[in-house]
């Protein structure tokens, strides 16, 4: 029975050849279509999802408010925070803070170039899964004068041997001073939110600088990520913070709150300290009813083209 469907349907095909080409071209374009925004749908729904405590990592952000006007939320907080937090809380198991990433002149023999990086506490490693290809997480930013490059760096400066060089060698950064390389990680995904190709130890950063400024509570100058403990609730948490650069400026608000860091790339718009829309919703919906729309379409296309126009139920077709 089969096998004489298949005759017939090839018969049909062969006798409209022009017209059946275009019938099935049209389906086939849209089922492609809907099938490439699918794959980018998915790959948006991805990011920031590959880290093994990423259900318990949350970024630190603050709702500012100036007078009655207007609510801002920020990303930026004061470096005393960290340490509140850590020391405070028992829900939080750890902390890590880093700087906004930044463009260091790197020397190594002849080669000079400029390269995107950030400074970062030394559990930086240990929270995220940045894929440490050599080093161990726990310590290789505990040295003021290490720094982790990514492997196309080490592969940049080192060579493609760089797995028996790279570690315990020496490079120039910033034209101030020397920097032993103590790990390579993996180079970052295309889909995390933070991209970085070297982290230097966030001691060196605050060595620095100007420490009276540095322990100033309006000072927002980092980006903090906690992360729990397995038991802790995170909502309650971030209730729990709420005042805590409060109690230590004055002259504005700055209330507190933790975003899931899996959230932050498709939950990412506030206004008026309210999360409005984002990428969930401009893109991700949208691309979403656009594909259904397409394959609808198609569908229809081809249906007609086989059978006659769809009629309503009850009435009669033209032909019948």
């Amino acid at each position: 029975m089969l096998s004489n469907y298949l005759k017939i349907a090839f018969r049909n095909l062969l006798r409209q050849r022009g017209y059946s080409f275009l019938n099935v071209a049209g389906l086939s374009v849209g089922l492609a279509c809907a099938f490439l925004i699918a794959l980018w749908i998915r790959d948006e729904m991805s990011y920031d999802r590959f880290h093994e405590s990423g259900d318990r990592i949350y970024r630190v952000r603050r709702h500012v408010q100036f007078g009655d006007d207007q609510i801002l939320t920020q990303e930026a907080v004061p470096w005393p925070l960290a340490r509140v937090l850590k020391e405070a809380y028992p829900e939080v198991e750890d902390v890590a803070l880093i700087t906004w990433p930044e463009n260091l002149i790197f020397n190594r023999d002849e080669l000079s170039t400029r390269e995107n990086g950030l400074y970062a506490d030394p559990g930086f490693f240990d929270m995220f899964s940045w894929g440490l290809i050599q080093g161990e997480p726990a310590v290789v930013l505990q040295d003021p004068t290490s720094v982790v490059l990514s492997a196309s760096l080490a592969e940049k400066y080192f060579g493609n041997d760089w797995q028996e060089r790279a570690v315990g060698e020496t490079i120039r950064i910033d034209n101030r001073e020397d920097f032993i390389v103590t790990g390579v990680f993996e180079d970052i995904p295309h889909n995390s939110s933070l991209r970085f190709d070297f982290v230097l130890p966030m001691e060196e950063f605050v060595r620095r600088q100007n420490y009276d400024q540095l322990n100033n509570w309006s000072n927002n100058r980092f980006l903090l990520f906690v992360r729990t403990h397995e038991e802790a609730d995170g909502a309650g948490l971030s209730e729990k913070i709420t005042n805590v650069q409060n109690d230590h400026i004055e002259g504005f608000r700055s209330d507190l709150f933790l975003q899931p860091y899996t959230d932050q790339h498709l939950y990412s718009t506030f206004e008026d300290g309210v999360l409005t829309v984002g990428r969930i919703e401009y893109y991700i919906l949208i691309f979403a009813v656009v594909a259904f729309i397409i394959v609808l379409i198609a569908c229809i296309n081809f249906y007609e083209s086989r059978h006659g126009p769809l009629h309503a139920p009850g009435t009669r077709s033209r032909c019948s």
